[in-house]
């Protein structure tokens, strides 16, 4: 949308773009309006047209796509204060990308806007239905790679075109009943993060759930608004671990029913979901059909809350710190590697979770994820190196996360963060793993067995990004 005028703006501002680093694009200055921020939006179509390996369930080089039940997008924020600095934020529908991927795209971003790397966030939706990027079937990915490389670098520059004068609102609505913690009490007083091991005695749910979407919502000059909705859900309705069509789910049901009902451009963040599902085990917890219906059901509540949920924040300038984190791998289960080896050749090369479970079973893995852990984090060092990013946008503070925090941290950030509102960006600019809550240790959980890191270490990020925000908020102060 609005292409037509992008491109035409585009000629105009290319010699601007392909010389210059340093210096932003300049935004478009209202004449009737005055305003702190200027807001630019784009969406593209990333929907490939041959058959691609698909992310979501670990298993890439079996699940080759066979079509698509809806079309999948790229969106695309621009966020320029009265010092013409600048954020960009992306989204796009798929599980997540590889960080060497996404760090050449935000370095050539980078060189085509003149926004600097350390201020371009890029987050995916997690739908389990979408092409992998950067899987190891380099002669099909490389080629799909580049065109998202190429989309993803186009609706930079229209966003960047396309920015207007804007005024902020925040707003937060409650969502009941669609997203759940995927962990359970039983009736015998245990606690399981299987699914396979709940054999309909559970009785509800263990661990701390967030159901808030948070909404930042751009009013613009003579333009549609820009709405952002954060929340916290898996993707993955579709069927995706045994029907191979590709889909934005959930996620893009949403998108397309407010875009419709509210006429406004919207972009989808995905927050702490590391442990919350779209269903429920639980008998009393009926959920939508189809991921269809369920997609538009939580639209509605969206919908149904209506301008009164928003109240105007006050603007103010854009700042962004990033800080590399060291932390610790764990390295307890390396004398278990040939037996991981074992078992995911067994989970790669049949697509049989059953068959790979019950091979690894005697030899202490639990699972073919379990096994995965074991042999990726067998070629790392003692210590892994992970970006966080703090970003303030006036009254309004932003973290990067690129992992699935549980829901728990995601909420100690909010609670703690000195911001009016705080959006969690989770699976943002990179490709770790898990992180579960310090309590999810204490039994088996499937996210446990992928974690890649020590129990602690999601207490530890939540709280690296609480004091990001605490200098970010200090300096705004000055």
């Amino acid at each position: 949308m609005k292409r037509l005028i992008a491109y035409v703006l585009l000629i105009v501002l290319t010699a601007g773009l392909l010389g210059c680093k340093s210096e932003p694009i300049q935004a478009e200055t209202a004449t009737t309006q005055v305003s702190t921020f200027s807001v630019g939006y784009a969406k593209v179509d990333v929907t490939p047209d041959f058959s691609v390996p698909l992310n979501g369930y670990g298993n890439i080089e079996t699940r080759m796509s066979t079509g698509f039940l809806d079309r999948i997008y790229a969106t695309c924020v621009a966020i320029t204060d009265e010092r013409n600095e600048t954020v960009l934020l992306f989204s796009y529908d798929m599980a997540s990308a590889d960080p060497r991927f996404l760090v050449t795209l935000r370095t050539t971003v980078s060189q085509k806007t003149g926004v600097p790397e350390n201020n371009i966030m890029l987050t995916a939706s997690h739908s389990h239905s979408a092409p992998a990027v950067g899987s190891s079937k380099v002669a099909i990915q490389s080629k799909y790679d580049r065109q998202l490389a190429q989309w993803m670098m186009d609706i930079a520059i229209e966003a960047m075109a396309d920015r207007k004068a804007a005024q902020m609102y925040i707003g937060s609505v409650e969502i009941v009943g669609q997203n759940f913690v995927r962990h359970y009490l039983l009736d015998d007083g245990t606690s399981v993060g299987y699914a396979s091991m709940v054999n309909n005695n559970a009785v509800a749910h263990q661990g701390i759930g967030d159901y808030t979407m948070q909404l930042l919502k751009f009013t613009r000059e003579n333009d549609q608004d820009v709405l952002i909705g954060n929340w916290q859900c898996h993707p993955h309705r579709t069927g995706g671990s045994t029907k191979y069509d590709i889909s934005a789910d959930i996620v893009g049901v949403m998108r397309d029913t407010l875009e419709e009902k509210l006429d406004c451009e919207f972009m989808y963040v995905q927050g702490a979901a590391g442990n919350m599902n779209p269903t429920s085990l639980l008998p009393n917890e009926k959920v939508a059909d189809s991921y269809v219906e369920q997609g538009q059901q939580i639209a509605q509540f969206v919908i149904d809350a209506g301008d009164d949920v928003y109240s105007q924040v006050q603007t103010g300038n854009v700042e962004v710190l990033r800080k590399d984190l060291d932390v610790t791998v764990d390295h307890s289960e390396d004398h278990l590697l040939a037996y991981a080896m074992q078992v995911q050749s067994v989970w790669n090369s049949t697509n049989d979770r059953a068959q790979a479970e019950e091979l690894g079973k005697p030899l202490g893995i639990r699972s073919p994820y379990h096994a995965g852990r074991i042999v990726a984090n067998n070629k790392l060092g003692k210590t892994d190196k992970m970006e966080l990013n703090a970003i303030s946008i006036g009254d309004v503070g932003i973290v990067t996360a690129g992992y699935e925090m549980f829901a728990a941290n995601g909420i100690y950030i909010k609670e703690h963060s000195p911001y009016e509102m705080t959006i969690i960006m989770g699976y943002a600019n990179d490709n770790n793993t898990y992180i579960p809550s310090i309590d999810s240790f204490e039994y088996e959980a499937y996210e446990n067995d992928q974690s890649r890191y020590e129990s602690g270490t999601g207490e530890m990020l939540a709280e690296t990004l609480v004091q990001l925000l605490s200098d970010l908020n200090q300096n705004k102060a000055k």
